[in-house]
């Protein structure tokens, strides 16, 4: 494998001049070879010499004049490789030089041997850095200096394998072969000069052997091909096109096994080539207008469909498929839209809802990393890219339709009001193993249950498309939302509100992750005096305040948005003016009459209990901060303060029992009360010379109880 040092200091010119000399040579063979034909062969078939010498002549000429042109191709094949893995090292040299020289400007050091380090006089004094953190910094930049390498590492691998292939170099006993056949010296008429349809070459040889159930000779090797190319169309879709949306899903299966069962030893590499496989499905089927993209998708309907026996169990392809997506990143949305409407077909198809059902002894055992679900991993999938959940959830998106009518999008809707998620059977006994699909099938589906990790992707989906931020990596920031994120944030609140009390628990995050983003909107809405000042249904507002508040966690999330935004209100006011003092007072009474109608419901409940009364942790939601509006600007100056009184009035409110041994509103809001009234003081100067913080607070502390009032009248209408 090639070192940083080899890959910092090569030579590439070399390449060029070499690639020049082999057409040059090119060309003399081509010349050569006509002057053959002209004066040597010409001789054979010219009728002064006939007779058996002749015809052996002839026969020994031909041979000779055909590997002219067999060394021609030969060679313009070699020329055109070393052209290509020029222009491939030129471009992944440069990454890991622009790596270099980033370090550098971020006052790290890479060594020799590819090892990042804060240079001596940035990583001491002044305790910026503390041993543990400066660990982690230098442990990054050394990963990705090393994955660079790799990628330039992965190039001279597949040069060596394709000019080995042009060059006709074989292996012992086929060399043998050509030995007794007299053909060992021959050129290589048949040389390929595109360095990515000689791997896709090889690649197949090692999925044809997998297919079969057989281990790949060389699993490293069939995990550098994956990754070298996955990236390249060419190479993706000659893959694919061989082994078609059948082989994809059964090439999936068999790595897995092999991965976690009966080669774990290579574990590593066959899960690096799932990865290159995923990430080659979605090279291949970016283009939606392609003759390939119609095809394969065609393919996948009716594949994805069947059952497949599959670590003694008979799964759909669908499952499979989308185990093998979550490997890769970059799908294009009609793809995933177009899978997505799929499913969802398929699951309004079958009456008994059992599609999916798997035995939970099955499901358990590989909850980590296996699709049972392939709905909802979809959608986790799909979370990754904000725009596309956004496009999928958006009511007003107009679905794909073969046949050019709007089948309308009630995807939303769906999702969160029709769909049934007990997708694991829960008496794996009583089902037919030998055929799932008939009637006596799962005779006892009535019993069926969610799946552990059930709705995890539709709640990541709802997050980044409401919000337009992956959830998975949120660290960019707050993202202006588009007019699909407003339609999306409004049709959850409107189906999710509808759920009332039964609204699933492991919704309750990502939906105040959606509220605070949108706080803005929220505070609005829970300040105002009626529905006409408000930009969001109140009613709706406060039911999934509500649930939100019946979990610790989801509630701290919420209530750290609010305190951002009541404070960056106050921020912007103008001098003197008290609305945001007023609204800021209704919004919290607001939301701690939601909290005592969401207590309520739980207060016998134990394990909600429990979750409650557990010791109070802000650290715990550090991510939410990426979520909110106006985070980090100077408009936020006072947050700490307020939120630093809320914090402890939740730890003592907890820890003197007051979590449901006191329901009554007003336990917990005076402290924050007075932080913001304080808050407010101090940013309108004026008011404070002439008025008492007596009345200051007297005035917060009416709007409180106002809001709790709002609150009251449209919980007792039913919200």
């Amino acid at each position: 494998m090639l070192t940083f040092e080899d890959v910092v200091t090569i030579r590439l010119a070399p390449l060029v001049n070499a690639a020049a000399s082999w057409d040059a040579m090119a060309d003399g063979l081509d010349k050569l070879g006509d002057h053959y034909e002209s004066n040597v062969l010409a001789v054979a078939k010219g009728p002064g010499w006939v007779g058996a010498s002749a015809t052996a002549a002839t026969s020994s000429f031909t041979s000779t004049r055909q590997q002219f042109d067999a060394g021609v191709v030969e060679a313009r094949a070699i020329a055109s490789i070393l052209r290509d893995i020029h222009g491939q090292f030129v471009e992944r040299i440069g990454v890991v030089l622009d790596l270099v020289d980033s370090a550098k400007k971020a006052d790290i050091h890479i060594d020799s041997r590819g090892t990042a380090h804060f240079k001596a006089d940035k990583s001491t004094g002044g305790g910026i850095f503390d041993e543990t953190k400066r660990f982690a910094v230098e442990a990054s930049w050394t990963a990705a200096v090393a994955a660079a390498v790799q990628a330039v590492d992965d190039a001279d691998q597949g040069a060596k394998l394709a000019l080995r292939d042009a060059a006709g170099i074989k292996n012992f006993f086929e060399e043998m072969f050509d030995r007794m056949g007299g053909t060992a010296h021959n050129f290589n008429g048949s040389a390929v000069g595109d360095i990515e349809v000689v791997e896709a070459r090889e690649a197949q040889k090692y999925a044809d052997q997998i297919i079969a159930g057989n281990k790949p000779d060389d699993p490293d090797e069939f995990a550098r091909l994956m990754r070298d190319n996955a990236g390249d169309e060419k190479f993706s879709r000659t893959m694919l096109n061989h082994i078609g949306p059948e082989g994809t899903i059964k090439l999936t299966n068999q790595l897995n096994t092999f991965a976690y069962d009966s080669d774990t030893g290579n574990k590593q590499s066959y899960l690096g080539a799932e990865r290159g496989l995923a990430n080659a499905l979605s090279t291949a089927t970016q283009d939606p207008k392609s003759q390939f993209y119609k095809d394969f998708q065609a393919g996948l309907r009716d594949a994805g469909m069947k059952r497949y026996d599959w670590q003694s169990e008979k799964v759909r392809g669908y499952q499979s498929l989308v185990t093998l997506m979550q490997h890769g990143d970059g799908y294009s949305d009609q793809f995933m839209h177009d899978i997505g409407d799929d499913l969802i077909a398929a699951e309004r198809a079958d009456k008994g809802d059992d599609n999916w059902d798997l035995p939970k002894n099955f499901v358990q055992s590989r909850d980590e990393w296996f699709a049972n679900d392939p709905l909802d991993g979809l959608l986790k999938v799909m979370s990754k890219d904000p725009e596309a959940a956004a496009s999928f959830l958006d009511p007003n998106s107009v679905p794909y339709s073969s046949d050019g009518t709007n089948p309308g999008n009630d995807r939303l809707e769906y999702l969160s009001r029709q769909r049934d998620w007990d997708v694991v059977d829960g008496h794996p006994h009583m089902r037919n193993p030998y055929d799932p699909d008939s009637m006596w099938g799962d005779p006892l589906r009535g019993s069926d249950i969610e799946d552990a990790q059930g709705r995890e992707g539709f709640g990541a989906a709802l997050v980044a498309g409401t919000t337009g931020i992956d959830p998975n990596s949120s660290g960019g920031g707050y993202v202006e939302h588009s007019d699909a994120n407003n339609r999306v944030f409004r049709g959850a609140l409107k189906h999710l509100s509808a759920e009332g009390d039964d609204l699933h628990p492991s919704l309750r995050t990502p939906l105040a992750l959606a509220m605070g983003n949108y706080s803005d909107e929220v505070h609005a809405a829970t300040s105002a005096h009626n529905d006409d000042e408000s930009p969001l249904n109140r009613s709706q507002v406060l039911e999934v305040s509500k649930q939100i508040s019946r979990d610790q966690f989801s509630y701290g999330t919420l209530q750290d948005s609010i305190n951002r935004e009541l404070v960056h209100d106050i921020n912007v006011g103008r001098e003197g003016d008290e609305e945001p003092l007023r609204r800021a007072g209704r919004t919290i009474g607001f939301l701690e009459e939601a909290r005592y109608q969401g207590l309520k419901i739980d207060a016998d409940d134990a394990k909600s209990k429990a979750t409650w009364d557990a010791k109070w942790d802000y650290h715990t939601w550090g991510g939410v901060v990426n979520f909110i509006p106006y985070a980090g600007d100077a408009a936020q100056r006072g947050v700490d303060a307020v939120t630093a009184k809320w914090l402890e009035e939740e730890a003592a409110r907890i820890d003197s029992g007051q979590s449901r041994d006191n329901l009554a509103t007003g336990i917990d809001r005076e402290g924050r009360l007075q932080a913001i009234a304080e808050h407010w003081r101090d940013e309108n100067p004026d008011v404070e010379k002439n008025e008492s913080p007596w009345m200051t607070n007297e005035r917060i502390d009416d709007s409180a109880n106002n809001g709790n009032a709002a609150a009251r009248r449209l919980g007792s209408k039913g919200s």
